[in-house]
């Protein structure tokens, strides 16, 4: 059967609308991009590594300010753990259940003792807003003491679009408290580095302890529950909000990576579309990301000269920990590159484990962080280099040359001065007429120039001798006695 020319025109048309959209999936950039994007109805959204302060890897309006109502009860639980005693009691008070909006399926009642640490289970597990309420007023003293301090924590983490004015998250039509996606991953970041946050946020099912009795706590995200219709198998749950008045927000975790990837979305939809957000991105960071270790704690990255080394003129350096990062798949196996800061030489001895420097890993042209360098080997000081490298350096120096040639000179000057004292020349005549004359002139003129000494090339610094001798600033044993004896009191000093 003959295929005809559309047919043909037609296929090679697509094929080539194929080719041109496959190089399409690559940045103008050269940086390669996921094969696919997420298929989302929320407005909001972000997916980031929240073992690497929140570091965003994929975003839609991320920068837009939006309400996030599980938000201020993560800030809670983060000032929480971090401050308090979480052993500690605390009694629920009436005036506590007041400032309560909706009460929760903890139950807490007025009289009620638990501990910090079943709050922030009753927090994260049903979202509870009395416990909420109760931790703060308890540790702070206050509600508006306990905002503040969110306030301060926010702006401490660099989460600088977010303001708060509650703990509990509940909304009211003029409500300023509002945050960004972005904000919310820096936050929830933070928080997550907590155990005690991290493991309640992601249980189905929790028992706490009030007034000495074990009470039982079941969570309100259908993502983790495996009887509900929502279930995802992919997910570890952490935090869930809804209010029609505002909007619905999730945040998940994967299970399958060992880094905290989280997905967050916020929609207008409701929770059924909320739900399905979170498992697309869920499928989106699974197929895009994978978790590597660029660099091994152990191994050899460097050596670095060690001076004065006894037997040993250089150390190997290793990370102190491990560089593990989650790189788009499609780097494949791309070898890590490392740039150093460290000091051209090191000073013997030096200890094993001793931090000599830093190391900066890159992947695919991106930074994703700094390690230590650690000595993987001792090095004794080597004594008898030492003092020679000390010695070469000491006669090495031009200055040391310069005074020693100033000390010699002014030595030989001594010397030749103190041998021309101690031993004069005797002029002779060898004319017989009027020699006698002669010779006596000769004689005074002798006399003269020993006791004017500044008339002569050497005048000077005899002089300068018998000056600090006669202050006891030289001894007198170093002046000749002739010169000493010649000019005293001759008023020349």
């Amino acid at each position: 059967m003959k295929i005809s020319f559309q047919l043909r025109f037609g296929a090679l048309l697509f094929a080539l609308v194929f080719f041109l959209g496959s190089v399409s999936l690559f940045a103008e950039t050269g940086t390669p991009v996921s094969e696919e994007t997420p298929e989302i109805g929320a407005e909001y959204a972000v997916i980031f590594n929240a073992d690497d302060a929140g570091e965003i890897l994929y975003g839609k309006n991320e920068t837009e300010q939006v309400y996030c109502g599980f938000l201020p009860r993560v800030m809670t639980c983060l000032i929480l753990a971090q401050g308090a005693n979480l052993d500690e009691t605390v009694t629920v008070t009436r005036g506590m259940l007041v400032n309560t909006p909706q009460i929760s399926t903890a139950q807490l009642t007025a009289g009620d003792v638990l501990s910090y640490r079943d709050l922030i289970t009753c927090i994260c597990v049903v979202n509870s807003q009395e416990a909420a309420v109760t931790a703060a007023t308890a540790f702070a003293g206050d509600l508006k003491t306990f905002v503040q301090m969110m306030n301060e924590k926010a702006a401490e983490l660099g989460a600088t679009d977010t303001v708060f004015t509650n703990v509990t998250g509940n909304f009211v039509s003029n409500t300023k408290q509002i945050t960004t996606p972005t904000d919310c991953a820096k936050i929830i970041s933070a928080a997550l580095q907590y155990e005690i946050i991290a493991q309640a946020a992601t249980l189905r099912t929790a028992k706490i302890t009030v007034n000495g009795k074990a009470k039982n706590l079941y969570t309100r995200n259908m993502l983790i529950e495996p009887t509900a219709a929502p279930y995802n198998s992919a997910a570890k749950g952490l935090f869930i909000y809804s209010q029609s008045a505002a909007n619905t927000a999730i945040a998940t975790c994967r299970k399958d990576s060992d880094k905290n990837i989280i997905s967050l979305a916020i929609t207008t939809k409701g929770l059924e579309g909320v739900y399905k957000d979170a498992g697309a991105l869920l499928k989106y960071s699974r197929n895009r990301y994978i978790s590597r270790t660029l660099l091994t704690k152990g191994s050899a990255v460097e050596e670095i000269t060690v001076k004065n080394g006894k037997g040993v003129d250089y150390v190997i350096l290793t990370p102190a920990n491990d560089v593990i990062a989650m790189i788009p798949k499609i780097y494949g196996d791309e070898k890590a590159t490392l740039t150093f800061d460290l000091p051209e030489s090191v000073e013997a001895p030096v200890e094993k484990g001793s931090v000599l420097g830093t190391a900066t890993v890159y992947c695919g042209g991106k930074e994703y962080g700094t390690v230590e360098l650690k000595a993987q080997s001792s090095v004794e000081l080597d004594y008898f280099e030492l003092y020679s490298s000390k010695l070469m350096r000491f006669f090495s120096n031009p200055v040391l040359w310069i005074i020693l040639g100033g000390l010699l000179f002014l030595v030989a000057g001594y010397i030749f001065l103190a041998y021309r004292m101690n031993n004069p020349k005797k002029k002779k005549s060898t004319r017989t007429t009027g020699s006698r004359i002669r010779m006596t002139a000769s004689k005074d003129d002798d006399e003269e120039d020993s006791r004017t000494p500044h008339r002569n090339g050497c005048g000077v610094l005899i002089s300068l001798l018998l000056y600090f001798e006669r202050r006891e600033i030289l001894p007198a044993a170093i002046v000749p006695a002739p010169v000493r004896c010649r000019n005293a009191g001759n008023g020349y000093l």
